[in-house]
């Protein structure tokens, strides 16, 4: 009888074994012999017994709603600020991006001029050693210095696509209907 009280009430026996603080197995040994409960936990399953007799058959329902209320609102709250949060560093990396593209710019700009000075140079400003050297110190530092301004580029790319997919993933959320 009382094994079917705790599963009416969606109770286990262990969950009752730690309001009395016993170890599961005692209980499991009450139950499955039908033995008596001592005086001192009889209280303990007369209080199940009274409250599954006196349970309204819709509470749990009720509760089970009031719970999904709760959550529903928790569950907007979570969305509105992981979209928050999204949109706040999809906007610090779209700068960022933004910011790399122009010294890349500026990089593939100095090393055009590298490339380029020399055609424009009076052929005796041209041959000085320092011009040549000067040119060639520009032209590979701009090269080294693209190299990784590219690689930054493409993880600053890929973080922008990680957060466009989850502020798509947020935006996709419909709010928990409510029962």
């Amino acid at each position: 009888m009382k094994k079917k009280l705790f599963k009416s009430l969606g109770l286990s026996v262990r969950a009752f074994a730690d309001l009395l603080l016993l170890p599961e197995q005692t209980v499991h040994s009450w139950l499955n012999r039908a033995r008596i409960i001592p005086a001192r936990y009889a209280a303990y399953f007369g209080a199940l017994e009274r409250y599954a007799s006196e349970r309204e058959a819709e509470a749990p329902a009720q509760t089970g709603r009031q719970w999904a209320t709760e959550d529903q609102a928790r569950f907007g709250a979570q969305k509105t600020a992981a979209l928050k949060k999204c949109r706040v560093a999809l906007a610090r990396y779209e700068r960022k991006l933004a910011k790399l593209q122009e010294r890349e710019a500026k990089l593939c700009a100095q090393g055009h001029l590298a490339e380029s000075l020399a055609r424009y140079l009076p052929p005796a400003l041209r041959e000085e050693a320092h011009t040549q050297d000067w040119l060639s110190l520009l032209g590979r530092r701009a090269k080294f210095e693209y190299s990784d301004v590219r690689q930054a580029i493409q993880k600053c790319a890929q973080t922008l696509a990680g957060l466009r997919a989850e502020a798509r993933y947020w935006e996709s959320q419909a709010d928990p209907p409510t029962s």
